[in-house]
């Protein structure tokens, strides 16, 4: 997952808690660009405060 969102933005902070299935990204880029490399990568990514 890291990995998906390092493509996007190589400096992004990731804050993941892969148990509960919950990631935080502080970045400049846009939230649409990590939603689609993260959903590429096979981790599709539900609004916050749902699961998916």
């Amino acid at each position: 997952m890291t990995r998906a969102i390092h493509t996007v933005d190589p400096a992004a902070n990731v804050e993941a808690d892969p148990p509960k299935r919950k990631v935080v990204v502080t970045s400049g880029q846009p939230r649409a660009a990590f939603e689609a490399a993260l959903a590429e990568a096979g981790f599709p990514v539900a609004p916050v405060g749902t699961v998916a």
